[in-house]
């Protein structure tokens, strides 16, 4: 979002930030299927928080002909907010505004957790993305 558009309340107003997600997803989507039917291999870093959005990717890429393997980043509480505190220190077109304690509750509290979906669960520490490749074998 942040390459195409800029900072939120800075380049564009907030009021059309679901419509440009909306837009900036549905042109990911495209160039997805377009690469599945190439026979890439991709990763998709989206947030996939409840079953309904997890199970529609699902769908459409296997129909596109991929496969999907469902890697699930589980952290506690705790290191999340580890984890926003050191991301709050710098805030940036790709990170614009703080994640508070209140955000965070929201946003835990409303997460869906992958249960029987095929899902490859990795339980994270402060540790980063090197041990998550190390983890997976990649």
């Amino acid at each position: 979002m942040w390459k195409l558009h800029g900072k939120k309340g800075v380049d564009y107003p907030d009021n059309q930030y679901e419509e440009l997600s909306e837009k900036i997803e549905a042109a990911l989507r495209k160039k997805m299927l377009g690469l599945i039917k190439n026979g890439e291999n991709i990763i998709l870093d989206f947030s996939f928080w409840n079953k309904e959005s997890r199970d529609y990717y699902k769908k459409i890429i296997i129909n596109a002909g991929g496969t999907v393997e469902l890697i699930y980043l589980k952290a506690s509480k705790e290191t999340l907010k580890k984890r926003l505190r050191q991301r709050n220190l710098s805030l940036h077109a790709n990170s614009p505004f703080v994640i508070t304690d209140e955000i965070l509750e929201h946003h835990y509290n409303g997460f869906q957790e992958p249960h029987g979906e095929g899902e490859i669960v990795l339980v994270q520490q402060s540790h980063g993305f090197t041990k998550v490749c190390k983890e997976l074998g990649r």
